[in-house]
């Protein structure tokens, strides 16, 4: 498999890097995400349950990077037709792949159990792909309008015109629904 594309500068990995700034500009573009949206997702999924901790503190890096590697290699003995719709995104697009899916958050979910994590992982793609169609499903999920979108023209513009609000009070996890 192809190592994984390299970090991109964010408050999460600290001071942007001086040289490949360009690439990662590229990156950002041809996924269909700018800078700021991306800085706000990021600071967003720093921990879903609305605490001030990090995900990763959960877990030493060493285990980490460990749970990342069996998570990689449990992918590749799923079948393949569990498995195509992740391949294929990660050829299509894997700077979305990387953004919206992250292995952490899946093996976190398994409770680090990369077997299970790796399932997990394959199964979204597969719904991703039969939600979308083959067409999108690779595509970032934007409301931006600053690129391409997994969405349709018309969840975009539901989704804008207040249909879908976001309660004023928090849930019991300090998160606003």
């Amino acid at each position: 498999p192809a190592p994984p594309p390299a970090p991109l500068p964010s408050r999460r990995n600290g001071a942007a890097m001086e040289e490949g700034n360009d690439t990662i500009e590229d990156m950002l573009s041809a996924s269909g995400y700018d800078e700021e949206v991306l800085n706000a997702s990021m600071d967003a999924e720093r921990d879903v349950l609305g605490t001030t901790q990090t995900a990763r503190s959960s877990i030493d890096d060493f285990s980490l990077a460990n749970a990342i590697q069996g998570l990689n290699q449990a992918m590749l003995l799923l079948s393949i037709e569990r498995r195509s719709a992740y391949e294929y995104a990660v050829r299509s697009n894997a700077r979305v792949v990387e953004l919206e899916t992250p292995k952490e958050r899946f093996l976190r979910h398994a409770n680090y159990d990369f077997w299970s994590a790796a399932q997990c992982l394959a199964f979204y793609w597969q719904k991703r792909r039969e939600i979308y169609g083959e067409d999108r499903y690779c595509l970032p999920l934007a409301i931006s309008g600053n690129g391409p979108s997994a969405l349709s023209t018309s969840a975009v513009d539901k989704i804008k015109s207040g249909f879908f609000t976001i309660c004023r009070t928090p849930d019991q996890f300090n998160r606003a629904v």
